[in-house]
């Protein structure tokens, strides 16, 4: 095989991994449904993300809603733990610099709505 017809393939196969556009990924995480955009941080592939939001979901819903009326979600990747708070009945903002994990975090409150109160 000659170096021109293996720069010609390996050429091919960059171009076709550059035009195939990536894949919306579909999660499971202690019972809720994800869908995490291209680009967005996946709660599943992080140890922290998982230990709150087990944490989270364990606490009795009434003991949150005493000691917290609200939450803020700071760099909510695809909106996991503002998801897990939500569900307690909590008021959550949840936030992230990226417009893609705004928008992926609000496709999984849409797809899991009937299980929280509110989340913007």
């Amino acid at each position: 095989m000659n170096l021109t017809r293996v720069l010609h393939e390996y050429y091919a196969l960059v171009l076709k991994a550059l035009l195939t556009p990536p894949a919306i990924r579909q999660r499971r995480v202690l019972g809720y449904e994800l869908l995490v955009l291209p680009g967005v941080f996946d709660p599943s592939l992080s140890l922290t993300s998982a230990m709150l939001a087990r944490v989270l979901s364990s606490a009795p819903a009434e003991v949150l809603r005493k000691t917290f009326k609200a939450a803020v979600d700071v760099g909510t990747g695809a909106g996991l733990l503002a998801l897990a708070l939500a569900s307690k009945g909590l008021y959550v903002v949840a936030s992230d610099v990226q417009l893609d994990a705004v928008k992926c975090a609000k496709l999984v409150y849409a797809l899991q709505w009937t299980s929280c109160r509110r989340m913007e």
